[in-house]
């Protein structure tokens, strides 16, 4: 009885402060006061409410109440003709706002590197740059961009455009995940975020391993919680399954999380369930070892990233943190709302399977991670965006319930709920962070430069003689572009403190490395004709000496958006 009282006090609290949370993202849509309000506290508060009553639930109903079947009968696209036909468009939307001038933008260092690898795999049968260094990470994606390269030619555009089918993946893969959790409304509505978001489609466009990894992780994530629908584990599932999460884990380290979410997620839902026998422990166990054995093989394994991990002390939570907010907007907070919602709600397995793929990563990521990058981030939009969608969806539900029942059917106040969360999904993207149109070129973010390379290098290529030497800041680019480079303007290029070099040369282009003012002013002298092209950030990350070592012995002899060709040609 006081469990009850309990359950229902906090529902009534948590109702009351959703409702102001809505009101707060409204009055700050408007006026822009979200400096002001206290809407992170609210969201946090709000979830944890939800929580609360989802705890006194479960323990009220000790379980009974939560069948371990899915919510829905599996299909691939819906059983309803509107619903394959809206995820169809979604995912044909989706891909045309990815593919639009998908070769308009440069290579920046970080695609250069993977294309280079790609190359290199295509003409040496394995990633091996000019020094000797061979590049095994992400060596999956590297084979799909070597693939794409060999059949559409050594573009741009054939380098990214693996990404852009992962993307489109990505979309459908969200619609199952948001459909496990609380029906194809949600699933669709989420499914629809994710094909409109920017960050989205700009690192969908991209040929680095991002969305390759980002599509990997939700489909490990969907096959675990399919699997914990089924009454017997086959084999093949459970192949399936160790497939997917390897090749996450050889894409990004931070698939290896997938090893503890899935031995945590089957063996708690096992007991739950009274189903913990001898047969379902060592199914759990076996993919547990399997996958331990391929982590060590493949990559730094298990070993290895826990001693990175607990090597590393950082603290960058506020800062992720205040860049959600200023990237997804109301979507961030609630986010943190439908999180609790799903537990909440009759879908507690789908909201802590998803609680276990996103809470312990982003820890890691926020405070035992060297280097601060919201890109190590993108696996979990998928999971934003649904828990997003359904704080909308249950506030559209609760509005819904005031609309006169007497003269509609039961099919009538179901629309009600889908025009209300449309048109709250709708408004809310006002905000920002959506794009409907197709564009020719995205921003990455701050530790993500682009500079116009291909330009510069163009420049270059026209105008150098044979024995004219080249000098950069970004080397990758440069081996793309002009087929190498002969020096190497050192600076550290992730800020992590990394010597970056091979045998005293360059690690991604052989180059020589140029640590001082003097080392430059030798080998201007030294060389007959000398090119240097230099964006702002390896500029900027050079001593004073070197700075006026560039103005002095060097012209500038073309601008592009972000990069400048020197010269000593003419001085």
């Amino acid at each position: 009885m006081v469990s009850i009282q309990v359950r229902s006090l906090t529902q009534v609290i948590a109702h009351y402060l959703l409702t102001a949370l809505f009101a707060l993202l409204f009055v700050d849509l408007a006026t822009d006061i979200g400096s002001t309000m206290p809407m992170l506290a609210l969201s946090g508060v709000t979830a944890g409410l939800f929580l609360l009553a989802a705890v006194v639930t479960a323990i009220n109903d000790s379980g009974h109440n939560q069948s371990h079947k899915s919510l829905t009968e599996w299909t691939w696209l819906g059983r309803a003709r509107w619903e394959q036909l809206s995820i169809v468009g979604l995912i044909a939307v989706g891909t045309i706002l990815r593919v639009y001038a998908l070769g308009a933008q440069s290579l920046w260092f970080d695609e250069a590197i993977t294309v280079n690898a790609a190359m290199a795999v295509l003409e040496h049968g394995r990633p091996v740059f000019p020094s000797g260094y061979t590049y095994w990470r992400a060596f999956p994606h590297t084979l799909v961009v070597s693939t794409s390269m060999a059949v559409f030619g050594t573009t741009e555009w054939a380098a990214r455009f693996p990404s852009v089918l992962f993307g489109a993946g990505t979309i459908l893969v969200t619609y199952w995940l948001g459909r496990e959790a609380s029906g194809p409304r949600v699933g669709l509505l989420a499914a629809g975020l994710l094909t409109f978001a920017t960050w989205e489609i700009a690192w969908s466009r991209q040929a680095r391993m991002y969305q390759f990894f980002q599509l990997l992780y939700g489909l490990a994530i969907l096959l675990v919680l399919r699997a914990d629908t089924q009454e017997d584990l086959d084999i093949h599932r459970l192949g399936v399954l160790v497939v997917v999460i390897g090749l996450a884990a050889a894409t990004h380290p931070i698939g290896y999380i997938l090893l503890p979410v899935t031995v945590a997620y089957l063996s708690v839902t096992a007991v739950v369930d009274g189903q913990l026998t001898v047969r379902s422990t060592s199914s759990v166990v076996g993919v547990a070892v399997v996958l331990t054995i391929l982590f060590e093989l493949v990559g730094p394994g298990i070993t290895g990233a826990l001693e990175t991990v607990t090597a590393t002390d950082v603290d960058y939570w506020d800062t992720y943190v205040s860049w959600g907010i200023d990237e997804f907007h109301a979507f961030f907070y609630l986010a943190a709302v439908g999180a609790a919602i799903t537990v909440y709600t009759r879908a507690r397995r789908a909201g802590f399977l998803y609680m276990l793929a996103v809470a312990p990563p982003a820890l890691i990521l926020s405070f035992s991670t060297q280097l601060f990058a919201t890109r190590y981030l993108y696996f979990a939009l998928p999971f934003l965006v649904i828990w997003a969608t359904i704080a909308v969806v249950y506030a559209a539900t609760q509005v819904s319930t005031l609309w006169p029942s007497t003269p509609l059917s039961e099919i009538s106040i179901q629309q009600v709920r889908s025009i209300v969360s449309i048109l709250l999904i709708g408004s809310l993207m006002i905000g920002g962070g959506f794009t409907v149109a197709p564009q020719q070129e995205y921003q990455l973010g701050i530790n993500a430069p682009q500079p116009e390379f291909a330009e510069a290098y163009e420049y270059v290529n026209q105008n150098r003689a044979p024995d004219d030497v080249i000098i950069t800041g970004w080397t990758a680019p440069g081996v793309y572009y002009a087929g190498g480079v002969d020096y190497w303007l050192a600076h550290d290029l992730t800020g992590t403190g990394g010597s970056y070099t091979v045998s005293g040369r360059e690690r991604y282009s052989g180059a020589e490395p140029i640590r001082s003012a003097e080392a430059l002013t030798a080998t201007l002298n030294e060389s007959g004709e000398a090119w240097v092209v230099l964006d702002q950030a390896t500029y900027l990350r050079q001593s004073e000496q070197t700075q006026r070592v560039i103005s002095r012995e060097l012209r500038v002899a073309n601008q592009t958006a972000g990069t400048v060709v020197y010269t000593t040609r003419d001085r």
